[in-house]
């Protein structure tokens, strides 16, 4: 289901910079009125991440795209600073998530986009904001899609406990590989940091 919903936001475009939230956590931006007569702020986030040659891709893999980092949120976020976040909505850019509360800690799906850039992920976050996760990510100066092998799942770990409740995380990334959706022969490897707010938590 991810999957489908991350390929339609992959068509979000916009400018990396703009209006952005402060880097206050859990600022918002304007609120929407929703039918039950309630404020609820718009979802935002920002991300950073850096796609580079894998330690140990596959035999007969390797990547061959170009190290860079991706980014969105001005700056975008890091282990000490969470950075400028873009809201949904707003200057080119698309933020859906929910973090909601589980038996474990918490579920955590979510697709930010901005300026060609995609990014979806979907797991399970513990408590102490350690986790696992499915990650997928678009590359638009490769227009390449990049996903972690089910085998390999991404690793999750936040700055603090408390960046991690319902409706909010913050946390970096760690992901052993990444493999080209449609050429597996593609296999690199990403870390950096995510942020997002003001998600559903039901």
């Amino acid at each position: 289901m991810i999957r489908a919903t991350f390929m339609a936001c992959v068509l979000v475009c916009g400018a990396c910079s703009g209006s952005e939230s402060s880097d206050n956590p859990g600022d918002a931006g304007t609120a929407d009125v929703q039918t039950d007569g309630t404020n609820k702020p718009p979802a935002q986030g920002g991300l950073s991440l850096s796609v580079d040659a894998s330690s140990s891709p596959p035999s007969g893999a390797s990547c061959t795209i170009q190290a860079h980092t991706a980014s969105i949120g001005q700056p975008p976020p890091d282990a000490a600073n969470p950075g400028g976040r873009v809201v949904d909505g707003q200057d080119g850019a698309s933020v859906t998530c929910a973090v909601r509360p589980s038996a474990s800690g918490f579920d955590v799906t979510g697709i930010i986009s901005r300026a060609g850039i995609s990014f979806g992920i979907q797991g399970k976050v513990a408590a102490d904001g350690t986790g696992t996760a499915d990650v997928t990510y678009f590359d638009p100066a490769s227009a390449i899609t990049l996903k972690s092998p089910a085998s390999t799942p991404c690793q999750l770990s936040a700055p603090q406990a408390s960046t991690v409740s319902a409706g909010r995380i913050w946390a970096g990334i760690q992901c052993p590989g990444l493999a080209g959706e449609a050429t597996p022969a593609l296999y690199c490897a990403g870390q950096g940091h995510l942020i997002l707010e003001n998600c559903d938590t039901q």
